[in-house]
């Protein structure tokens, strides 16, 4: 394929990679530009050579996607066409579930996460009630636990709810699969799509796991189509009744399963409202009408029921983390003044224990002012005047929480978390210290997390795939593949340079609330599988979007539940 003039757009992912390669792979090795440092003074041949070999083949290879896309959206006029629910809709479910069910029958019943059990000593009256983790959530996974018991083995309660939620999941897929096709994207570009959703083994472990950012994942997949097709059509799709109880639903479900659906939400509104000007009154009561009710639930509802607040400081991991490496670093350069407003937010002997670089959950869950205004006034002014005295430190700080984002690697958690490691006599003892009920034992919590357990006929086949996928995700392909960076970041700045590329810089909007997610995986204290696992599910999306440009002479199509507006 000849390049017949430079790719302007293509050069913006060339440029990022070599930086992000080198830096991620410095951080990732010693937490600090050490190792960048040290290879700009013993090999700069080799590392300013590859950073110049990896920018070509980056730029050659987003050059010939970019060209794909224009030879496919130029075979795509005048779509969209034919009725939305066709019969290929379903087969494209039933092709994702196939191999999936094949992994969920292996690894029987499902997994759980550590979030997932804190949950679930709230639901059976272990622990508080609290909106740390969603209430929903909580609710909803403790009905299944519930059901469990009811049948005889919690396991079955695990394995009822891992099973519904893949087949959701498989919905879900299979619909943003077959919008891209009802979008006119060529069949050989959606073959390949369904055999890499269906193939990929990172999405099937997520489907099979009950854990909170899984639940969210495929409600907001559809969610992130209907703003999609808000913006292909100016808003004219929620005219249809049906398409508004979808964006309804999906919107509200979106933010009682995860905070982050409020901020997404929240960004779709600002975006889509100015865009849809003939439909703003219909889009404003589909999407605020959500907003409001979940407002009431988390403002009203729950503290009435006695439902105890997320602490302040989920919010404030950046700054935390950012103060935490500035004491480690440069403890005598803290001022008395500066060590008496860091005191009063968090334990200031205890920081050089509690920085761990890569996490900074153990600071900010030492948070000690709760919502104190005037300690958190006092501690932002130092914070900001610190920042201002060594800005390198904090951005260390930062790039050693978000570097994953980034810099691919293969996801190590391999969710097969109902072994016996997974409830160890540490782990009880854990789970026990955090019960706070004096009158719950540690009898008591055993008993409650016990009849978890993995089908032992499978154990032989579970091990064999469980290595197999060990030794691929350490692989080229594996670490492409396998990554979250690939997800979460490159495959959304591939779409959103092609959208600039090809002048559909209006269809960006249908990527603000991404944006928006993508800051909170920044703001975040580190970055787990499970958090990106939703940039994962958004594949699909993103191969739509290039088809997805408003068209004011399209005429309406029969059937679809949208049209173009004229």
């Amino acid at each position: 394929m000849r390049v017949r003039q430079f790719d302007v757009w293509a050069c913006v992912p060339a440029v990022i990679a070599p930086a992000a390669a080198v830096f991620g792979h410095s951080f990732a090795t010693t937490g600090s530009t050490a190792e960048t440092r040290r290879l700009l003074r013993e090999e700069p041949v080799l590392l300013f050579g590859g950073a110049l070999l990896l920018a070509i083949l980056v730029y050659w290879a987003a050059h010939l996607v970019f060209v794909w896309f224009d030879r496919a959206v130029a075979g795509a006029a005048g779509a969209p066409h034919g009725h939305y629910f066709s019969r290929k809709l379903w087969l494209t479910v039933v092709a994702l579930l196939i191999p999936w069910s094949a992994w969920w029958v292996i690894h029987y019943p499902g997994a759980l996460d550590d979030d997932t059990i804190y949950q679930l000593l709230q639901s059976s009256g272990f622990r508080p009630w609290s909106n740390h983790h969603p209430v929903f959530d909580t609710w909803l996974f403790g009905r299944f636990w519930a059901l469990g018991d009811l049948l005889g083995s919690k396991s079955t309660g695990l394995a009822v709810f891992t099973g519904l939620n893949m087949v959701a999941t498989a919905l879900a897929t299979g619909a943003a699969i077959h919008y891209t096709r009802w979008l006119g994207a060529p069949r050989v570009m959606v073959r390949l799509l369904t055999a890499s959703l269906a193939l990929i083994p990172i999405i099937p472990m997520f489907a099979m796991s009950m854990t909170k950012d899984y639940l969210f994942g495929w409600i907001y997949l559809l969610l992130t189509l209907c703003f999609i097709e808000c913006v292909r059509t100016r808003g004219h799709a929620v005219r249809n009744r049906g398409f508004a109880l979808l964006m309804f639903s999906t919107a509200l479900l979106s933010m009682l399963t995860k905070q982050t659906g409020l901020y997404c939400l929240l960004a779709a509104v600002a975006a889509l409202l100015p865009w849809c000007c003939h439909n703003r009154l219909r889009v404003t009561g589909v999407l605020v009408t959500p907003l409001i009710l979940f407002l009431l639930f988390s403002h009203l509802a729950l503290p009435a029921l006695g439902v105890q607040r997320t602490k302040t400081s989920e919010m404030l991991s950046i700054p935390l983390q950012q103060t935490a490496r500035y004491v480690v670093m440069y403890p005598d350069e803290v001022t008395a003044e500066e060590r008496e407003a860091i005191e009063a937010v968090l334990p200031y002997e205890q920081l050089d224990e509690l920085y761990k670089p890569h996490r900074s959950d153990a600071v900010k869950d030492n948070w000690l002012a709760g919502d104190d205004l005037a300690a958190m006034k006092a501690y932002f002014r130092v914070w900001f005047a610190m920042g201002l005295k060594h800005p390198l430190a904090y951005a260390v700080a930062t790039f050693n929480n978000t570097y994953p984002l980034f810099y691919p690697q293969p996801m190590d958690d391999l969710y097969d978390q109902v072994s016996p490691s997974f409830f160890t006599p540490e782990r009880i003892d854990y789970w026990y210290a955090i019960s706070e009920h004096d009158s719950v034992t540690r009898q008591d919590i055993e008993q409650e997390l016990s009849g978890i357990e993995a089908a032992p006929g499978m154990t032989t086949v579970r091990g064999i795939v469980n290595n197999a996928y060990h030794g691929v995700r350490h692989s080229l392909v594996g670490v492409i593949l396998l990554s979250g960076a690939t997800y979460c970041f490159w495959i959304p700045l591939l779409a959103a340079c092609y959208l600039v590329r090809t002048r559909r810089t209006h269809v960006l909007l249908a990527l603000v609330p991404y944006m928006v997610f993508f800051l909170t995986l920044v703001a975040g204290p580190i970055v787990l599988p499970r958090y990106l696992s939703t940039t994962v599910y958004l594949l699909p999306t993103m191969v739509a979007l290039p088809f997805a440009a408003y068209r004011r002479a399209t005429p309406p199509v029969e059937g679809s539940g949208a049209q173009d507006e004229g």
